[in-house]
């Protein structure tokens, strides 16, 4: 997260973790990044960010997470 931001400090990079109600037996907790480029452009990942933040996502499957990247509608337009 720390290379993510620095690598992009006109961006916004968040992380928020995710909780469901501990009485839920589905036990999908997990873990929420987010990537917001200025002006809410949409399109092609500045490459500044790419190198990081593939680097981020290869970790989180060392760890045995199974991440999921989300792009906006507008990207694939």
């Amino acid at each position: 997260m720390v290379e993510l931001r620095r690598q992009a400090p006109q961006s916004l990079v968040s992380l928020t973790r995710l909780t469901e109600d501990p009485a839920a037996e589905s036990g999908g907790d997990g873990w929420l990044i987010e990537v917001e480029l200025p002006g809410g452009a949409a399109g092609e990942l500045p490459a500044a960010l790419a190198a990081p933040l593939e680097e981020t996502i290869c970790d989180l499957r060392i760890l045995g997470l199974g991440p999921t990247v989300l792009v906006p509608i507008e990207a694939w337009g």
